[in-house]
Formats: C-alpha cells, sequence, structure tokens
C-alpha cells in the first residue's frame, strides 16, 4: 500500500470503460463497476456507527454507569467522532490521499468495532475499559479517516469537464446519502433492539455481541471489496494542505496587526481546546464541565466576532500560498460563523431529543 502521490491518476471513467450514451446510462454503468464498492464502505461504517451510538448509554448503564455518566461519555463518543476528521482530512489532503486513507483508517475501524464485540460477552468477559478502547478510540479514529473522504474519493471518479461526469456526480451524491440513511435505518430498527433485547436464535445477553460482531464482519469484507476493486478507481494525488494555507494566511495578518486576525488566530485554539474539554469533563465531570464551557464559549466569541464583517484585513497578509488564493481563505470565514452556528445548534438539540427518545423508549 502506497500513498496515492505514487500512482497514475487516470482520467476519467468514461474512457476507461467506454461508457457513452445518456447521463442515465453512463451513471448506471459508473455505478455497478466502482461506485458501489465505495458505498458498500460508507453503507457499513454507518451501520457500525449508529449501532455503538444508539446502544451505548444502555450498555454502559449495564457496567453500573448512571444514567449522567453514560449520555456524557455517549456525547464524548460523538464528540470524537466529529473532531478527529479534521486530521483524517489533513492526511489525506497532504499526505497520503484519500485511498490509501480510507483503507488505513478503516483497519482502525474494524479492529475497533472488534474489540467492543470482544468486550461486550457476557459474563466476567464484559470489559467496560475494553469497550472505551475500542470505541472511544479505534472506532473514533477510524471515522476521522473515512468521513471526510470517502464522499470526496467517489466524487473524483467522475469526469466533470464534461456534462455527462457532472450529472453523473450530483446522482452520486444522492446515492451516496440513500447510503447513510441505509445504514442508519437498519441500525436503529434492528440492530440497536438486538443489543438490548437479543433476536432470532440470539440470546439476550449475547445480544450486544451479536450486533458488534455483525457490523464488524459487513465493514471487514466491504474493506476486502473496496481493496479487490481498487484497479478501476481513479486515484488522485493530495493536493495540498487546506488548513495550513488558511492558517498561513491568518498568521501572517495577525503578525501584520490585523486585530481581528489575531482573534481568529486565538480563537481557533481555544475553541478546539474546549471542545476536547468536553470529551474530560465526560469522565471528570464538575471543573472541567466550567473550564470546558468558558474555553468553549470564548473560542467561538474570537472566532464568530473575527469572521463578521469587513474581512478586508485577510488581504493584509503579506504571504502567499500555493494551495489557496486570499480571497477564497475569506470566502471560507465569510461562512464559517454560519456553519458551527447551525451545526451546534443542530446538534445539540437533535442530541438532547434522542438520548430522552430513547430513555423514555426502553
Amino acid at each position: 500500500m502506497v500513498p496515492e502521490k505514487l500512482v497514475p491518476e487516470r482520467k476519467s471513467l468514461a474512457p476507461r470503460h467506454g461508457m457513452v450514451g445518456t447521463a442515465s446510462d453512463w451513471n448506471y454503468k459508473a455505478f455497478w463497476n466502482v461506485c458501489i464498492f465505495i458505498l458498500l464502505i460508507e453503507l457499513s461504517e454507518r451501520l457500525c456507527y449508529y449501532t455503538i451510538a444508539g446502544s451505548q448509554e444502555f450498555f454502559l448503564e449495564q457496567l453500573n454507569y448512571t444514567v449522567q455518566q453514560s449520555a456524557g461519555l455517549n456525547a464524548a463518543f460523538t464528540t470524537l467522532c466529529y473532531l478527529w476528521p479534521l486530521v483524517g482530512g489533513y492526511i489525506a489532503d497532504a499526505k497520503l490521499g484519500r485511498y490509501t486513507t480510507i483503507i488505513w483508517f478503516t483497519t482502525l475501524y474494524v479492529i475497533g468495532i472488534g474489540i467492543c464485540a470482544l468486550a461486550a460477552r457476557p459474563g466476567h468477559h464484559r470489559s467496560g475499559t475494553w469497550y472505551m478502547i475500542g470505541a472511544m478510540g479505534f472506532v473514533a479514529i477510524g471515522c476521522g479517516g473515512i468521513k471526510p473522504n470517502i464522499s470526496n474519493f467517489g466524487a473524483d471518479q467522475y469526469d466533470v469537464s464534461t456534462e455527462v461526469g457532472r450529472r453523473s456526480q450530483e446522482a452520486f451524491y444522492t446515492e451516496f446519502y440513500v447510503a447513510i440513511n441505509a445504514g442508519a435505518l437498519v441500525s436503529y430498527s434492528c440492530m440497536t433492539t438486538i443489543c438490548s433485547d437479543g433476536g432470532p436464535g440470539i440470546p439476550r445477553k449475547w445480544g450486544y455481541f451479536a450486533a458488534y460482531s455483525f457490523g464488524g464482519v459487513c465493514m471487514a469484507i466491504s474493506m476486502v471489496i473496496f481493496i479487490w476493486r481498487s484497479r478501476v478507481y481513479t486515484h488522485k494525488p493530495p493536493g495540498g494542505n487546506i488548513f495550513e494555507s488558511v492558517l498561513t494566511h491568518l498568521s501572517s495578518a495577525a503578525r501584520a496587526g490585523s486585530t481581528k486576525g489575531i482573534a481568529v488566530c486565538a480563537g481557533v485554539p481555544l475553541t478546539l481546546l474546549g471542545i476536547l474539554s468536553t470529551v474530560v469533563a465526560s469522565y471528570f465531570p464538575g471543573g472541567w464541565s466550567v473550564f470546558a464551557a468558558v474555553v468553549l464559549g470564548s473560542g467561538l466569541t474570537a472566532v464568530g466576532w473575527g469572521c463578521s464583517g469587513d474581512l478586508s484585513w485577510v488581504r493584509s497578509a503579506n504571504r502567499t500560498d500555493r494551495v489557496l488564493r486570499r480571497r477564497e481563505t475569506a470566502d471560507f470565514l465569510r461562512i464559517l460563523p454560519t456553519l458551527i452556528t447551525a451545526s451546534l445548534s443542530f446538534n445539540a438539540l437533535f442530541n438532547c431529543s434522542s438520548f430522552w427518545y430513547q430513555q423514555q423508549a426502553c
């Protein structure tokens, strides 16, 4: 397995497979020849993720965690799964490329779900420590490499210089979200029920082990098929580190004396520290919760103020970058407060309603 910068880039799917005709015909052939094997990874990953996320609180309660502790750890798991993609995206864009990154992180994911399954065996084998290592460690990290790259890798398979390619790529995104919802549907309608109550031929005490093992097997099979079809994929080399480009412009503007530049440069690490502190607070409630709230609030305030209003201060950056232009950095910063606010608001409401719905249902 080698970084993708050593793998020659193919031109497109159409000339390689002779896919001519209408956009519908082209997309049909592209889907069954290439993209279905990419979507299998996403479907299996979402099935595993929602099975763990949907059953984790009740599993921890069986290990004598309180309701509040279980909810906090479940929220921490979700936070880590949304935080690690920053690292996974960086590795793919700057180092290994998307295909290689997906393979390595999927391997970690399979190891993690396997550890969770073994830790969920009934009797004296059941271990909260190993379960945390598998879920909070391997699964969360694995999610961080798959989540930011799998959809983009699928989109890479289409030649968007043609109208057929653009329309087929749009169809792929629809298929991608169908795979996400299919995985979520199976996990919440079937797998979480098996976890708590067992199923046909599965005793209740073996429910968690059976559900996690099934998810792990699905993930492993999907990875093997994904690797098997690697020769037909379009492999694009790493395109450069976007994060480093943004930080280059921000730090340059801050050194030039921009107050808003300084605020954003200070707010970003404070926000990340605040998010990590919320994870720590789930293990050690009390003072850590207050610290996390203060740091996170300060970081978000600084970033929000720095990215609001006139962003001409970005142009005061005297350093150029080959990956990203200053205007593109300004466009990114302009929408950042909206993205953060919408994401925090939605996830806060969704996670709260989801937790109490499950508590009342069970």
